[in-house]
């Protein structure tokens, strides 16, 4: 299940630095997640709608930069890469308790990675034949203000630290739609640190 959400300033910054979402592949903690969206120059009470799909895209490339597998994961699932009859790659695809690829190919490397919504969010992983990899990626999303980022960069330790205090993480597992407030900011004495809070949550009937 999709949840939407809209991001609103309610911040005391005006127009804060850009805020970036990323998730954190638990399976591969020492890698550092990509940053997935970036939302930047959104006014006080202006809003930046999004989608977090529940659905997860494996793409795999060749070492000639093909994308020769785009498969849509919606449970996690062993993935198995093979050479075509007539050349490319073909993917088997099974539901499994964790999502692992493994490159059956006898010859060649190929470069994984996970998307949501066309937009990376695990680095590469590169697999030489019988080279396997697993990937454990929740519904828990981050979202931190950091300037200097674009989409589909490195997430420096720094901000994964940050994104490890109160009100910069949420499990959007089961949730519908929700309104995701940023509030904080100021100058001087009265300033505070940025938070962000889930508002006019929405559950799925279904979960």
């Amino acid at each position: 299940m999709d949840t939407r959400i809209v991001f609103e300033n309610h911040s005391h910054a005006g127009e804060p630095a850009a805020v970036i979402l990323f998730q954190i592949d638990r399976q591969s903690p020492h890698r550092l997640p990509l940053v997935w969206r970036l939302i930047q120059h959104c006014g006080y009470e202006c809003t930046h709608p999004f989608i977090f799909s529940s659905v997860l895209e494996l793409m795999a490339f060749d070492s000639w930069g093909n994308c020769v597998v785009h498969e849509q994961l919606t449970t996690p699932s062993q993935v198995d890469l093979y050479s075509g009859r007539i050349g490319g790659t073909t993917a088997s695809v099974e539901p499994a308790a964790r999502t692992v690829v493994t490159n059956r190919k006898k010859e060649g490397t190929v470069h994984v990675f996970l998307a949501r919504d066309g937009r990376a969010v695990t680095p590469w992983h590169t697999l030489a034949p019988d080279e396997s990899t697993t990937f454990a990626l929740d519904s828990t999303l981050a979202i931190v203000p950091w300037q200097g980022l674009r989409i589909g960069e490195e997430v420096p330790p720094a901000v994964i630290d940050l994104a490890r205090l109160p009100g910069y993480t949420f499990n959007l597992l089961g949730i519908a739609s929700a309104q995701l407030l940023m509030l904080g900011g100021g100058w001087g004495a009265t300033a505070t640190r940025f938070r962000f809070h889930l508002h006019n949550v929405r559950t799925s009937p279904w979960h």
